[in-house]
């Protein structure tokens, strides 16, 4: 089973294994898509890239099956394809920062604002959310739980108002 990212640029392999077949450990696939939009990012128009599949004995039996990197020549279980790139590679030949979770490119103020947004979009079930800054506990949620969200939101909120405080110097400052 593999599973195509399109919006992330991403392909990685499902959970599942398939034990290949006895001829030879070796697939070529050809991935093709058309250029799909998705939160405003749009991938190459047609696409056509060989990807080169190979599998690889698991102890308990079955096979794992990897990708290989097209630049590299080495086993990859993902495959990237960052924003402007004309091809799927591995994380190694892209190097750098250029592959990295979405937090590790924010500041410490949007990561606060990213942080609050996550604990509200896991408590707000059936509330309006224009009407809750933290919503109240949700029914199914244990008391624990819930404090140690409220916990980490405070802890986020503070980061926010120290965020704030140098804005508001220099805000004063040249106004007065």
């Amino acid at each position: 089973m593999c599973d195509l990212a399109q919006g992330r640029g991403l392909i990685s392999f499902g959970g599942q294994t398939t034990t290949p077949e006895k001829s030879s450990d070796r697939e070529k696939s050809r991935l093709t898509f058309a250029a799909e939009r998705k939160a405003g990012f749009a991938l190459n128009d047609g696409l056509d890239q060989r990807i080169i599949l190979v599998a690889r004995p698991r102890h308990f039996g079955g096979a794992q099956w990897y990708f290989i990197c097209p630049v590299m020549n080495r086993r990859a279980s993902v495959l990237w394809m960052p924003p402007g790139a004309e091809r799927f590679c591995s994380r190694q030949t892209w190097g750098g920062r250029v592959i990295a979770y979405r937090s590790q490119f924010l500041g410490p103020d949007d990561r606060a604002h990213a942080g609050q947004a996550k604990i509200r979009s896991r408590l707000i079930g059936d509330c309006d959310p224009r009407e809750w800054d933290l919503p109240p506990k949700p029914k199914w949620m244990r008391w624990r739980t819930y404090n140690r969200y409220v916990q980490r939101y405070d802890r986020y909120e503070d980061i926010l108002e120290q965020g704030i405080i140098p804005l508001m110097a220099k805000f004063l400052g040249r106004s007065g």
